[in-house]
């Protein structure tokens, strides 16, 4: 199942009790930015990513969706 960075952004801040400007102040990112990601009207770049991971005390592979296929 894909979920959207948008929706994981917003469950991993909410599981951190975190407000949108903490997780800004936090990230070094501008409070409208982060509102722009949550709402998928704006990806992260993938060093933005890591920024809000760290924020957040995560992996930034855990903003990452993985399909495995298998031949056969």
């Amino acid at each position: 199942m894909n979920i959207p960075v948008s929706e994981k952004l917003k469950i991993y801040r909410e599981m951190r009790s975190m407000t949108q400007k903490e997780l800004a102040d936090r990230a070094g990112i501008n409070l409208s930015t982060i509102k722009k990601y949550e709402t998928n009207l704006l990806n992260p770049k993938p060093n933005q990513l890591k920024k809000l991971a760290d924020a957040l005390g995560v992996s930034i592979y855990m903003f990452m969706d993985f399909e495995v296929n298998t031949l056969g």
